[in-house]
Formats: structure tokens, C-alpha cells, sequence
């Protein structure tokens, strides 16, 4: 008979001392919640919704990096980096087929106006 044997051991558990801004846009600022001895993990929901509230003002290209990360025992320090990438704005509408919907209330429904971001 066959049997495999795993062992799995789990290293130290690491925590963040301090996420600091970098060149995040004044407005992503607010955004900062404390994240001061928050496990490592905590880290990425805040910059995920950075990257949403970029995403949702016309910025779907956007990147935030850690750089500069530096360990001190079991903390972390990174300074984040924020990229726009390219302004994308809805230029126009536009049904195809046989359709008798009307443009407005597709407009309307989706909430995407011609113009904005």
C-alpha cells in the first residue's frame, strides 16, 4: 500500500508597522485606514479599494506598488506608489441589432453617460 506523509509548518506570522502614502493622490488619502499591527493580509483590501475608487473615476489602468518594503522581525514597512495609467472616458453609445430599446434607458439602467468617466 501507498501512503505520503505531509508536514506542514507555518512560519511566523508578519504584521504591518506602516504603509506609508508615497505619491497616492490627495483624495486616495482618506481612503488610508490604520493598518498599524494589522496582519500582513489586511494590507491588500485597502489598496484593492484604492485601485476601485480609481477604477470608478475614469482611471481603469491604475497600479498601486509597494516599494521600499522592510522587515523588522515579524513587521513590514512599504511605501505605496500610485500610478494613474490613462483617463478613460465613455465617448458614445450605441445599440446594435434589431432592437426597438430605446439608447436612454440603456443609458439610464447602466448609469454610463457619454462623457464621463
Amino acid at each position: 500500500m501507498d501512503s505520503l506523509e505531509v508536514k506542514i509548518e507555518l512560519g511566523d506570522l508578519f504584521f504591518w508597522s506602516k504603509i506609508q502614502p508615497g505619491n497616492m493622490p490627495p483624495a486616495f488619502l482618506t481612503l488610508q485606514k490604520s493598518i498599524k499591527n494589522a496582519p500582513y493580509a489586511e494590507g491588500n483590501p485597502w489598496l484593492q479599494h484604492i485601485l476601485l475608487q480609481a477604477e470608478n473615476n475614469g482611471y481603469p489602468l491604475a497600479e498601486v506598488k509597494l516599494d521600499s518594503m522592510k522587515s523588522n522581525e515579524n513587521s513590514l514597512s512599504a511605501v505605496a506608489n500610485f500610478e494613474f495609467g490613462l483617463w478613460i472616458k465613455w465617448d458614445s453609445r450605441l445599440l446594435m441589432g434589431l432592437s426597438k430599446t430605446n439608447v436612454n434607458y440603456i443609458q439610464n439602467l447602466t448609469g454610463i453617460n457619454p462623457g464621463e468617466a
